[in-house]
């Protein structure tokens, strides 16, 4: 199995953006399936890094509120639990939990490649603790670690586990999710679904993002660009570079890692789906 992507271009313990992997790119005598397997990791993270600043306009919106209350209200951590914040980004999730354990929560592990969105949120909260990793290769946890697990609108982003791409990359990350669950674990994730239509979602989110922005000028500019991100991911996802799937789809690759009691809600104006599951004991 080839290396994972973060390893291979740093130690493992250090933010990394995409100059980072240029130079690396730059500066090694690579084989040329491991070039393209960097190449293409570089592009996304140009896109995800240029899309950064559309985050806070996206969160205005009713559709990802409601996404957002939807995986909170799966979680149910309780007093002295262990959890993983996969792909926590600014780690609301991390925050979630701790409310909803009532500040009781023993541990969350805040786990991404790039940490510093984080920094504040783990000045708030005593019990998280941020940690580099990357959910495309192997988790830097003993088996049997957490007793929750929440990623959220992480994995269907992942373009590979360790070289594997599509469905036997995601399988492969469902997999290693299980490896450090405990028996009877649970694990809180969403997805996009399959036949994505952004419009769908920016028509819904217009009236609440009007109500907070509508004296800004600059909103015509900010709906194009948020039209643009959602056409992209749309191009992507029939490309299969993303792994926009079905139900039936997801529900075959967590019986295969073990997990069930599979719970879906539609979000998103039925353009995404949150998930809750258990791993078998």
């Amino acid at each position: 199995m080839a290396t994972g992507l973060y390893k291979l271009i740093c130690s493992g313990n250090e933010d990394i953006d995409h100059k980072t992997i240029v130079d690396f790119l730059n500066n090694n005598d690579l084989d040329h399936e491991t070039r393209q397997r960097v190449s293409l990791w570089a592009d996304e993270f140009k896109f995800w890094n240029d899309s950064r600043a559309l985050y806070p306009y996206m969160e205005i919106g009713a559709p990802f509120r409601v996404l957002a209350d939807t995986v909170k209200s799966f979680m149910k951590p309780q007093d002295g639990d262990t959890w993983l914040d996969a792909g926590c980004g600014p780690a609301r999730m991390s925050e979630f939990l701790w409310e909803k354990s009532n500040r009781k929560i023993n541990k969350i592990y805040g786990l991404d490649i790039i940490l510093w969105p984080a920094q504040e949120m783990a000045k708030k909260l005593p019990a998280l603790e941020l940690k580099y990793g990357n959910l495309g290769e192997r988790l830097d946890f003993a088996d049997n670690t957490f007793d929750g697990i929440v990623c959220n609108l992480v994995l269907p982003y992942m373009i590979e586990y360790e070289g594997i791409k599509g469905k036997e990359g995601i399988q492969r990350i469902f997999n290693e999710f299980a490896r450090v669950l405990k028996p009877g674990g649970r694990l809180i994730w969403s997805t996009i679904f399959k036949g994505l239509h952004c419009e769908i979602v920016l028509a819904c989110a217009v009236p609440g993002v009007i109500k907070v922005l509508y004296k800004m000028p600059n909103i015509p500019i900010i709906a194009f660009k948020l039209y643009k991100y959602g056409k992209v991911l749309e191009r992507k996802g029939r490309q299969g570079l993303y792994s926009f799937l079905s139900i039936q789809e997801w529900d075959s690759m967590l019986q295969n890692a073990g997990f069930i009691n599979s719970e879906w809600k539609s979000v998103f104006i039925e353009q995404a789906m949150v998930n809750s599951c258990i791993l078998r004991k």
